[in-house]
């Protein structure tokens, strides 16, 4: 397999705009950007607005939400069937 292929192909999908107003974090699963809005549910402190960004390996995935003033991170460790609880990363 060829190394360069793998980035150029994963690259794609990972900085992948992928909407607005993603709803539920928890459900929230394919790799890629989504801006917040005011349908978005299971964020840090409840915060609406911002970027949620979803980064997944096989049945790891991390998401890092992020505004102005917040900027938090959590994991799933299988496929997100549960999640830990965020952190602020600041």
């Amino acid at each position: 397999m060829e190394v360069a292929g793998v980035i150029d192909s994963g690259a794609g999908n990972l900085f992948k705009y992928r909407g607005a107003d993603f709803g539920d974090a928890n459900k929230v699963v394919k790799q890629g950007t989504y801006r917040g809005g005011l349908q978005n549910s299971n964020t840090p402190n409840n915060t609406q607005y911002g970027i949620l960004c979803v980064f997944k390996a096989d049945v790891y995935i991390f998401q890092l939400f992020f505004d102005p003033s917040i900027f938090y991170g959590r994991m799933s460790v299988d496929s997100g069937n549960s999640w830990l609880e965020w952190r602020n990363l600041l």
